[in-house]
């Protein structure tokens, strides 16, 4: 059976999150999901949250109801280009995986067709909020922006203040939203948020942080403080996308009174490598919360490790997935899973603007892994991560092209950020340093 056909009981564009979701940005602009672009208006201007429009508001907007109506017509709305995307490139899109799995929180698929009217409205309140509670971060990935993390602020205003002549992509990529006057990084901050959710806590079935860094965000707190105090935290899963390092044995005791848990733990290398894609963080710190979430005796926890591929670590992809069956073990995959994302923006540090030689030796060292394992006696059926990873790259190197200026970009901009930051790549990944030189920029 083909994993990414279409159930044949729904609509042929049906997703189920514009019947049960609402997602924000780190600004307070609405979204479908954390993969769509902002919702617009009928004049085309982004719906944000503020003072005089609230959560509720955007659930029977007219961005709402248009979708609802075009997913049920059969076609999927522009908003929706990641996920058309994937699906084109042969990845199973999180519309798909939805459709397929039929999550509880979302209820039956068919009494919410049902239930909505003819022009789009749905009387049922929204279960599930995608909350992006500010930028405020401890970190400053390499391939983030200032948009996204507070702590990225200092690095580019170095830059930018130094004589260097940023490539054109990178420029885009860290000034993106900065020059934005519309929305602001404290939306939440008024009370209404929290307002709204007393009022309606009831009926949420799913709260999924991200940020920033959404343990260091106070309104998080507060909001994870109102679901047990509200004596609803039983019936409400939590998500979290967070690099890991602010978890505590207090944050197990807590998440532990609630229904259920899918942490989210971002590692894109291991030792040094971890810490220069992941500056200023320390592995060690990493790996210490890694381990106790491993060693977490919760029989709701879910812990999945999200590997951003990128040219910086696609070689490394073997030691990272070693590192990650040794912590996690191959045996479960229901608790436990690894999940390969990737770099598109900044265009420069994508994988596909390596050298073909680049591409050849990543699946070289894959296959060879395989081989490793296998030779020592693991079942092949443990082994499906790299069939997931394989398909990933295929994705990442698509237009691969050697020899381009994208090469020259990515030494220009990791040398300007290497001389602010007293890091250097060729060090911390001698292999790909190695690589490019032997096969030169073009």
């Amino acid at each position: 059976m083909d994993n990414r056909a279409e159930p044949s009981d729904l609509p042929a564009a049906f997703c189920v999150l514009p019947w049960t979701q609402i997602a924000t940005t780190v600004k307070g602009f609405t979204r479908l999901c954390c993969f769509a672009k902002n919702l617009r208006d009928q004049q085309g201007r982004r719906l944000l949250l503020t003072k005089s429009v609230a959560l509720s508001d955007i659930w029977n907007s007219e961005a709402y109801r248009q979708v609802r109506r075009q997913m049920l017509s059969g076609s999927l709305p522009k908003d929706c280009e990641h996920c058309q995307r994937h699906e084109s490139g042969g990845l199973l899109s999180k519309r798909q995986k939805y459709n397929r799995q039929r999550p509880e929180w979302a209820g039956d698929f068919a009494s919410l067709i049902a239930a909505t009217d003819a022009d789009g409205a749905l009387h049922r309140p929204p279960r599930v909020f995608d909350l992006r509670l500010g930028n405020v971060c401890n970190l400053k990935c390499v391939m983030c922006r200032p948009e996204l993390s507070s702590k990225w602020e200092g690095d580019y205003r170095s830059l930018r203040e130094s004589q260097f002549v940023l490539p054109q992509s990178v420029q885009e990529h860290l000034s993106w939203t900065l020059d934005d006057n519309e929305g602001n990084n404290d939306w939440f901050a008024d009370g209404k948020v929290i307002d709204f959710f007393r009022g309606n806590l009831g009926h949420v079935r799913q709260l999924y942080f991200s940020g920033g860094e959404p343990l260091l965000s106070s309104s998080h707190r507060e909001l994870v403080n109102l679901c047990i105090e509200s004596g609803y935290a039983k019936n409400i899963e939590l998500i979290y996308d967070t690099n890991g390092l602010g978890i505590s044995e207090e944050w197990l005791k807590i998440w532990s009174q609630f229904g259920g848990i899918d942490i989210h733990i971002s590692i894109d290398g291991l030792g040094e490598k971890y810490e220069y894609i992941r500056f200023p963080g320390k592995f060690v710190e990493f790996e210490k919360a890694a381990r106790a979430l491993a060693e977490w005796e919760f029989s709701g926890k879910k812990v999945r490790i999200l590997v951003t591929l990128q040219a910086l670590n696609i070689l490394d992809q073997a030691e990272i997935l070693d590192w990650y069956w040794t912590l996690f073990g191959r045996e479960s995959q229901i608790r436990h899973s690894i999940v390969f994302g990737q770099v598109r923006w900044p265009e420069c540090l994508s994988p596909r603007i390596l050298p073909l030689e680049g591409r050849r030796r990543a699946f070289q060292k894959a296959e060879d892994y395989a081989h490793k394992l296998l030779a020592s006696g693991v079942p092949k059926s443990e082994l499906f991560p790299l069939g997931d990873l394989g398909r990933r790259m295929e994705f990442c190197f698509e237009d691969t092209q050697g020899g381009n200026k994208r090469v020259e970009d990515f030494l220009v901009y990791l040398g300007q950020l290497d001389q602010v930051r007293g890091t250097c790549w060729q060090k911390t990944f001698p292999e790909l340093a190695g690589l490019i030189e032997e096969v030169g920029r073009g």
